[in-house]
């Protein structure tokens, strides 16, 4: 990640605040407290460090408010499932063909039963991997789908974009490790830990789901997705760079850094690594400094590497 010229955007997505909280079925992704710290924190290293101007910056965030339940930002700026499809599409519309592309989520993931088009592709019991949009809880509250991610990062591809995306979240539908309330102290944990089986809407802002379905179909014979060795949010990465919080089977965790205020244990050794190692670093050697950094506070927690790493 070296830029100094307009030839460089990045996507920033942070959320703290969940509205509502609950949901129809049960299924509860508590708020947070992190994760707006940890896109500011990015930001203020590609301000600082890479000189990157403001404009080649797209942020949206959903900050926990003094009182009652709004996020302080202005709604065009929350990351919902509108706004996050809308920033995307405008990013990609925006770089230009040998453009590098910084995209960062910190927020909760999860895991939910796919779509009725992608069960022919991911079987009669197949799951999505899943961001969780602020806006999942109301009744037309949709999630953002691995399919859809893939979808868009392969548009960016396509058009000749060099594209790094971090997910400091995690889905861990299967793991069995008990959630901390991030309100009261101690670790915070970005993920639900059950799979949400209830009937949402699922027609997509991104694509048609014939398009969607020819994009992922196109990538399965080139990549797999394995609970035991990568983070299983995307088939293997092709044309991209992917980091992720942890493996699939284990949880992104938020703690005190700094201060008082929380941030996502990738998202703050991303940015003292970038700072640690200078210009010149491969992914390679940013990951073994990422591993050495979070295994230290958290040893079920590893980071993961994929994609057109060097």
């Amino acid at each position: 990640m070296q830029n100094t010229s307009k030839g460089f955007h990045a996507l920033l997505i942070g959320i703290n605040q969940y509205l509502p909280n609950e949901l129809p079925n049960g299924l509860y992704y508590k708020s947070l407290l992190g994760c707006v710290q940890d896109v500011n924190l990015v930001e203020t290293f590609l301000r600082r460090n890479l000189q990157l101007p403001a404009e080649n910056i797209i942020k949206l965030t959903s900050s926990r408010p003094a009182a009652g339940t709004e996020p302080p930002e202005p709604p065009a700026q929350w990351p919902t499932y509108e706004n996050i499809v809308n920033a995307f599409n405008r990013l990609t519309a925006t770089a230009q063909p040998g453009d590098q592309v910084f995209i960062h989520y910190s927020g909760h993931g999860g895991r939910a039963v796919t779509t009725d088009k992608f069960k022919s592709l991911k079987g009669e019991s197949g799951l999505d991997e899943v961001m969780v949009p602020m806006d999942l809880g109301d009744s037309e509250g949709r999630y953002f789908r691995d399919t859809e991610l893939h979808f868009l990062l392969q548009d960016m591809v396509h058009k000749g974009l060099y594209v790094t995306i971090v997910l400091d979240s995690c889905h861990a539908g299967g793991a069995t490790r008990s959630l901390v309330d991030p309100n009261y102290g101690g670790v915070g944990v970005r993920g639900a830990g059950v799979v949400d089986t209830f009937k949402r809407r699922t027609e997509s802002l991104v694509a048609s789901a014939k398009d969607l379905r020819n994009a992922w179909q196109a990538s399965m014979g080139h990549g797999t997705r394995n609970v035991n060795v990568g983070s299983d949010w995307l088939l293997e990465p092709e044309g991209y760079v992917l980091i992720a919080a942890c493996r699939a089977n284990e949880y992104a965790n938020e703690i005190v850094f700094e201060g008082s205020e929380k941030n996502g244990a990738l998202s703050y050794w991303l940015v003292d690594s970038l700072k640690q190692i200078g210009p010149e670093f491969t992914y390679a050697m940013l990951h073994t400094r990422l591993l050495a950094k979070v295994h230290g506070q958290f040893a079920a927690q590893s980071p993961q590497l994929q994609g057109e790493a060097t």
